[in-house]
């Protein structure tokens, strides 16, 4: 597996092409948003095409109003099309998009060991629609699982940190 650092832009091109010619792409996440999930620094996903109609639940690359590409959840769909998006990791905030502005879907989180495991299990199902109630304290939950589980995995992936926080 080859490994280098780009630009966003021309990472999400590259990404969106290589998706259209039907390959798996594996690019290493940045940041807290899908926490506790797919940690930010410590995992990579692999994206694939979105062959299918989205789903309320499908973590996605996608590109929304602002013109930014974020990895969240979805959490709605209208009917006509409108997209609701929503990080794990965030408390409050949502994000929009249309079913076009999809990139692809995220299918496994891969750890810092290339253990792959499959986001869409019953298990994972059950855990993300748990979590999803617990959105009224999520404040609480992620602030222990930051100073816990979290700065425990990115210190075993060799991620440099400063409390939980990462150092660039």
């Amino acid at each position: 597996m080859v490994r280098r650092t780009v630009a966003n832009d021309i990472l999400i091109a590259d990404i969106d092409r290589f998706l259209k010619e039907g390959r798996e792409v594996v690019f290493l996440v940045k940041g807290y948003s899908m926490l506790p999930f797919i940690t930010g620094w410590a995992e990579s996903v692999e994206l694939h095409r979105l062959d299918r109609n989205p789903q309320r639940g499908d973590i996605v690359l996608a590109k929304v109003e602002t013109g930014h590409h974020v990895l969240p959840r979805i959490i709605s769909i209208d009917a006509d099309g409108g997209i609701t998006l929503m990080g794990d990791g965030n408390n409050q905030g949502v994000e929009h998009c249309k079913t076009e502005d999809i990139v692809g879907i995220a299918v496994y989180a891969i750890d810092y060991k290339g253990k792959k495991r499959y986001l869409y299990t019953t298990g994972r199902k059950f855990a993300s629609s748990l979590w999803w109630k617990l959105l009224p304290f999520r404040r609480y939950l992620l602030a222990i699982y930051r100073r816990t589980v979290m700065k425990h995995d990115l210190h075993k992936a060799g991620v440099k940190t400063k409390g939980w926080k990462v150092v660039e």
